[in-house]
């Protein structure tokens, strides 16, 4: 209320101060939501297949450069052989160009894929077996669960996990050498439940395209809340042998670190992907 040049330039300061901090704050809480936000309204992470509960989209993330990996190009799910004409319907609408099938010869014998519709997508086999190095680790794992040892499982998981990325390479260079292809796209990767090969698998993609292990871990923890959510009872081993834990993926990438260094070095060296390869890849599955 005072007229003094003195007084009139506080208020006007003040004023000033305070609608800055106002148009700053609604500012941040935009920003802030549209990063955390990890399915916007016209995506869909998580989709509700009566045969095949773990399928979901894994991209929508936000690299750690500030792009985001595209919607609606790469999906993971486990065994589709029990997929209805309903989940089909769906599925169709996502057009997929490529289906990956980590699965042995005789456990696709065991649970036949019979796909519906047209044009069907492409099959690709990358079979993930029992190799010389699991033969011990396979049956410590059979052992764990027949003695019903918790502790057990969960050393063997970590060192099958710490191989995995070794062992198969071959099959997880060919993958992802295959996203530099955009005639690969949209593209699903699958084993048995969707949540080991499967799992590690979409680990590296995300890796690849720049997404934070934060971010990476949760998306393969997902699969306990798709797996374990059926209302089937299960022992506590079976719990843990259907489920999924931190300690397993993080092995992964300790052996990764282990054998080549780097996890630049293992895609380079293991994998096969220059950095010519993984530009394209990067330019086909990121925004």
């Amino acid at each position: 209320m005072t007229k003094s040049g003195r007084g009139r330039n506080v208020s006007h300061q003040s004023f000033n101060f305070r609608e800055t901090a106002t148009i700053v704050t609604l500012w941040l809480i935009i920003v802030f939501t549209a990063g955390c936000a990890s399915v916007p309204e016209d995506n869909v992470r998580f989709y509700e297949l009566q045969g095949a509960r773990n399928f979901r989209d894994f991209g929508g993330y936000v690299t750690e450069d500030g792009e985001r990996v595209a919607w609606g190009k790469l999906f993971r799910s486990n065994q589709p052989a029990g997929m209805t004409s309903a989940d089909y319907g769906e599925v169709a609408l996502l057009q997929l160009a490529t289906v990956v099938d980590f699965r042995t010869a005789e456990e696709r014998e065991a649970a036949q894929t019979e796909w519906q519709g047209n044009p069907a997508p492409q099959f690709v086999l990358l079979p993930m077996g029992s190799t010389e190095a699991f033969v011990e680790l396979d049956a410590q794992v059979e052992a764990a669960i027949e003695t019903e040892d918790i502790a057990a499982l969960r050393r063997a998981a970590v060192e099958v996990y710490r191989r995995m990325p070794i062992e198969y390479a071959g099959e997880l260079g060919v993958l992802l050498r295959s996203l530099a292809s955009d005639q690969s796209l949209p593209i699903m990767i699958h084993c048995h439940a969707g949540k080991d090969r499967t799992g590690l698998s979409a680990a590296l993609i995300l890796s690849l395209l720049g997404v934070s292990r934060e971010t990476i871990m949760a998306d393969y923890l997902y699969s306990n809340d798709r797996l374990l959510s059926d209302g089937v009872e299960r022992t506590a081993i079976e719990k843990i042998y259907w489920g999924v834990e931190e300690d397993w993926l993080r092995a992964s990438f300790e052996g990764i670190e282990a054998h080549y260094g780097s996890l630049d070095r293992y895609f380079e060296v293991a994998l096969g992907i220059d950095a010519a390869t993984r530009a394209r890849i990067r330019r086909n599955l990121t925004q």
